[in-house]
């Protein structure tokens, strides 16, 4: 009788331990679940927050402020995730443009990645290059190409000659620093003007287009305004 009544206790401590591991794992499950969802809803409400950032620029805009938007789109389609949210298009016409930024930006984008990484690439990072010191050979000029190209003859002359007599450079050496200074001002001055033509070219917004199921825009068209 006594080993039935310790049989039975112990079955019941089993039982009773069972249970509250049963309901330690129930409760971790619905945790984890719940923060599932919150993060869920937090990214749902991230996403309905860029698009209503991104129907603000439906209107013109200046060429800097495409830029702005094409990065906002990038944000907005890398945080895409959910189903039945479809990733933004973008297309821009800058054939109106296309003589001034021959070399620099194309005619058409359809990719907002280009966009950005054409005028990246292409435009603000030399432009900023062109804005340091450069050295030619083992010579700093002290000088950059921005500094270089508004200079007049008088002042660019006296920097040689100054430069000439601290440094006693030959002839040969001073001629050759006088022409890689005058084509990084001339490559300067081109960037400059690539530049200031888009940042401060307007663009007519074609199309905003949304998605009917989500109301969320999937599609955004632009055009660069005639000068």
């Amino acid at each position: 009788m006594e080993n039935a009544s310790k049989a039975l206790i112990m079955a019941g401590s089993v039982l009773l331990s069972l249970l509250v591991i049963g309901a330690l794992i129930f409760m971790f499950n619905s945790l984890s679940g719940l923060k599932t969802e919150e993060a869920d809803s937090d990214e749902v409400l991230k996403l309905a927050e860029y698009n209503k950032k991104i129907e603000t620029y439906n209107r013109d805009l200046y060429g800097s402020e495409l830029i702005s938007l094409a990065n906002l789109i990038d944000d907005y389609n890398k945080r895409e995730t959910n189903e039945g949210y479809k990733k933004i298009t973008f297309k821009v016409d800058m054939s109106a443009l296309s003589s001034s930024l021959t070399g620099y930006m194309k005619p058409t984008y359809t990719s907002y990645t280009d966009l950005i990484q054409d005028y990246k690439n292409k435009i603000e990072n030399p432009l900023n290059e062109s804005k340091q010191t450069i050295k030619v050979g083992t010579v700093n000029v002290g000088k950059s190409a921005k500094d270089w190209a508004g200079m007049t003859d008088e002042q660019k002359n006296a920097h040689l000659n100054d430069l000439q007599t601290k440094k006693s450079l030959s002839a040969g050496t001073i001629t050759s620093i006088k022409n890689k200074m005058e084509a990084s001002a001339t490559t300067y001055s081109n960037l400059s003007a690539a530049s200031n033509t888009f940042k401060n070219r307007k663009f007519e917004p074609i199309e905003f287009r949304s998605d009917s199921n989500t109301d969320r825009i999937t599609y955004i068209e632009f055009k660069a305004r005639p000068a």
